[in-house]
């Protein structure tokens, strides 16, 4: 018979395993960011144009923020910390407050 604390551990383990997956997957993506703007920048002979990193240049560079779709605490927490986890990621955040399973439809 499982506990209902042992499944409760369970699903925080799977959680968290996920949770660490996005972010190494995010990490990454901001990385390759980085490295295609230096690239494109150095007028790389075999530089290819990549749109989707191509609109994170002004991510990359400061000029614009990151905006974070957040409704919990810890959610708020983790955008923040991640944009200014180390020099290199020191990128600006900005927060929009989001109404869980709501398409934003109100009062339609």
């Amino acid at each position: 018979m499982v506990t209902a604390a042992a499944s409760c551990a369970v699903a925080f383990e799977q959680q968290k395993q996920q949770f660490d997956k996005d972010m190494r997957e995010l990490n990454d993506f901001f990385e390759e960011s980085r490295r295609y703007a230096q690239a494109k920048a150095a007028k790389a002979p075999d530089f290819r144009t990549n749109l989707k990193l191509e609109a994170m240049i002004p991510v990359i560079e400061g000029k614009e923020p990151v905006l974070v779709t957040a409704v919990r605490e810890r959610a708020i927490r983790d955008a923040i910390a991640f944009c200014g986890q180390t020099e290199d990621q020191d990128c600006s955040v900005s927060i929009r407050r989001g109404l869980q399973g709501n398409s934003g439809n109100q009062g339609a």
